[in-house]
């Protein structure tokens, strides 16, 4: 029997939006930003103008703007048929299941619909079609509606509002801040509100939200993440296309904070790489970044099978390698001995022969003691009663890398440490990088590099101190001693590789059995074996066994059962009680795919363009302009 009910129109969910590439006053693509918002969001600014635009016009209220929402009314599609006896078979079988058949019959065809009545989930209707081997494909039977309510009156309503500022200040949306206007529709789960910005805008709110250039203080690692982030955003325009908008706010796509996130130095990062993006194959690069690789970034095909050999094969985290020092290399048994050598150094240096005559010639005082030479005032105020030297420097901390508890052990050691606690003796921090001609000492923030051709280097390493000649990474920490302009040592803590400053250089994390097996559906989890890694090591397959099953699993799937920061671990097995304790040893931070921010960092501080940077992660990418083609601006 057939339903009186027919429609007559209806699409595929492809989401209410268009998706065209636009421009703003010429100025570059548009994007369309899904924002997290809620369920009910707001324009929270009391008193503003905006300028509403619906189906049936536009009018101009103030804020505060409410948005509500009533979702589109959809069914699924589960056949379309020249022949009534086939049409009427299957709603036969629809009916017995107990699901409601709608019929349309457009284009000479007789098209099945299953609505989503009261109580009947979308769920559910697909578990019912699936057990009787039906695929549906959900169409849209009505659109959804949304409202956007003024603070003072005033309700504009349609499938799509366009809210927009009367003035060019950017917009409060919930807690956030943002340029360009907005469009409000309905989704399937509540109000979406959609920013739609010019790409170079948008990435203001994203270099500093991926980024953080308090973080990364460096202007050429933030502007290869600039290129990268335009880049991705570009390939990756229209991955939400079926929500009604090009990307989403989140991780997913990537990080986007809006105007409250933006740094001058990252914005410096977007302006001077304006409309540079990376080309392979005459396509954008999908360019994939992540925080911490550690040590060795992943083949982009590995991880993203879709790749297919792309630009972005797994490359050692590093730059080249400085060689530093004079003389054979010889250790340095423990904290004072590293001291003395640096005091002597100083005093070979400034032609000093006792620890008095160095004191002098820190302090340039004629004293008959250390204290006198420096120029070192009478604490004893400060402090009632007696203090040592120790004390004294303990109150008042030495700079890095010195250490305190040393004094009145060795006497070139105190006229050291007191020289730094006059002043006299400076401690630069800073990184070694290569130079012309020789290696230089690149001093943190503002400061020329100073040439380290004649320096002797102090070398710290896995707990230990050694001195002469030596190699280690551009980037690598150094701390530089000086007296004035007297610079005749350099501290060198070598780095492995170039994203080593990153706090995700290792991790540990750790699961009973029981909990295990919760996360991934089993009744026990007894043994976790990892059957094949990548070629850098990371995990590729990973078995869990239990009670009479064994359940393979990527590392991609376990990392994000277990959140794990990275699939590069390994795993340990202990008992406690009755239970087995899996115990997760690991490095880095994400998929280890393209650039490796810390990495870039690392690199900058070594001396390296964002250039370099980039041709190292996308190696054989392309740098050019992204072309711009004008397009509608609205929905």
């Amino acid at each position: 029997m057939r339903s009186p009910w027919r429609v007559r129109l209806f699409s595929v969910l492809a989401g209410p939006m268009a998706l065209a590439t636009a421009t703003l006053a010429g100025e570059g693509p548009l994007l369309r930003v899904g924002l997290s918002v809620g369920s009910a969001p707001q324009f929270p600014e009391l008193g503003r103008r905006f300028c509403l635009r619906g189906q049936a016009g536009e009018q101009v209220v103030r804020g505060p703007l409410t948005v509500r929402a009533q979702p589109p009314e959809v069914a699924a599609q589960v056949g379309a048929f020249t022949q009534e006896t086939y049409a009427q078979s299957l709603a036969v079988r629809l009916q017995a299941q107990g699901l409601p058949v709608e019929r349309v019959e457009e284009g000479g065809l007789t098209r099945l619909l299953v609505p989503l009545t009261a109580g009947l989930t979308r769920g559910q209707v697909q578990r019912l079609l699936g057990e009787l081997g039906l695929e549906p494909l959900w169409v849209q039977r009505r659109p959804g509606m949304v409202e956007v309510e003024g603070g003072e009156g005033g309700v504009v309503r349609g499938e799509v509002v366009e809210v927009r500022p009367v003035d060019p200040l950017p917009v409060a949306v919930g807690k956030r801040r943002y340029r360009g206007v907005f469009f409000c529709l309905a989704g399937g789960k509540g109000p979406v509100v959609v920013n739609q910005v010019e790409l170079e805008e948008y990435l203001l709110g994203v270099v500093p939200a991926e980024m953080g250039p308090r973080q990364f203080p460096q202007l050429e690692a933030l502007k290869a993440q600039a290129v990268a982030a335009r880049s991705y955003a570009l390939a990756q325009r229209g991955a939400h296309g079926a929500e009604g908008f090009d990307l989403c706010d989140a991780e997913h796509c990537q990080v986007y904070a809006g105007v409250d996130a933006e740094e001058p130095l990252s914005s410096q990062a977007v302006a001077e790489t304006r409309g540079m993006v990376l080309r392979w194959a005459g396509g954008v690069v999908r360019a994939y970044f992540h925080s911490t690789c550690g040590g060795h970034t992943e083949a982009a095909a590995t991880v993203f099978l879709s790749e297919g050999g792309g630009p972005m094969p797994g490359v050692p985290c590093q730059g080249e390698k400085v060689s530093l020092g004079r003389g054979k290399p010889a250790a340095l048994r423990d904290a004072i001995q590293k001291l003395r050598h640096i005091a002597k150094t100083f005093a070979q240096e400034l032609g000093a022969h006792t620890p008095l005559e160095l004191a002098r010639a820190f302090g340039g005082f004629a004293g008959h003691t250390v204290k006198e030479a420096l120029g070192l005032p009478d604490f004893s105020p400060l402090w009632p009663g007696r203090l040592s030297w120790n004390q004294v420097i303990s109150s008042l901390p030495l700079p890095s890398p010195s250490r305190a508890g040393t004094l009145g052990k060795d006497a070139w050691v105190d006229v050291l440490q007191l020289g730094q606690l006059a002043g006299a003796v400076q401690v630069w921090e800073g990184v070694v990088a290569p130079g012309t001609p020789g290696p230089v000492f690149r001093p943190t923030g503002m400061g020329p590099p100073r040439s380290l051709e004649t320096s002797q280097v102090v070398w710290a390493r896995e707990g230990g101190w050694w001195h002469g000649e030596g190699e280690a990474l551009a980037g690598s920490r150094a701390w530089l001693w000086c007296a004035g302009e007297v610079c005749p040592v350099v501290e060198v803590e070598g780095a492995a590789s170039a994203d080593e400053r990153s706090s995700w250089r290792g991790w540990v994390r750790q699961w009973r059995g029981s909990e295990l097996a919760a996360k991934a559906g089993l009744a026990s989890v007894g043994a976790v074996r990892v059957l094949q890694r990548t070629p850098t090591g990371r995990v590729g397959l990973l078995e869990l066994e239990g009670t009479g099953i064994r359940q393979a699993r990527s590392g991609a799937d376990i990392r994000r059962l277990l959140g794990l920061p990275s699939t590069w671990f390994v795993v340990g097995v202990r008992r406690e009680g009755a239970d087995t304790v899996f115990r997760f040893y690991g490095k880095g931070w994400g998929h280890g795919v393209g650039l490796c921010q810390n990495g870039a960092y690392g690199l900058a501080l070594g001396g390296w363009t964002f250039h370099r940077i980039l041709a190292h992660y996308y190696p054989g990418a392309e740098l050019s302009q992204a072309s711009t083609t004008p397009g509608e601006g609205g929905p």
